[in-house]
């Protein structure tokens, strides 16, 4: 037994919530009650951290609108960086930088 807040509970479980107060409310009370009445749900088992990090860099590449309009082009077919650029009004060397972020899947 442990005793916290005042409240005598039972040894630890595996279940854990991000709100500290649920940890403890919850070994003293039914947990499917505390879940809105629906068992607990399983694991999500997540990508690694350097998946994580390189989808955020590629969403993060992909927001920038000048980016997009790029990709948007290329989906529909090749072109050349001066083709973009004339397409775009852009210098060569303005597209070119946004490929490179692009390809790289980093801003820049």
């Amino acid at each position: 037994m442990v005793k916290t807040l005042g409240l005598a509970l039972a040894a630890p479980t595996s279940y854990y919530s991000i709100d500290r107060w649920n940890d403890v409310v919850e070994t003293t009370v039914n947990r499917n009650a505390a879940h809105g009445g629906h068992p607990p749900r399983p694991v999500i088992r997540l990508p690694s951290r350097a998946q994580i990090e390189a989808g955020a860099a590629m969403f993060q590449a992909l927001g920038d609108p000048e980016r997009l309009r790029l990709l948007v082009r290329l989906a529909e077919g090749e072109a050349c960086v001066s083709e973009l650029a004339e397409y775009e009004g852009e210098k060569v060397s303005t597209v070119s930088a946004r490929l490179k972020t692009r390809r790289h899947g980093a801003p820049g």
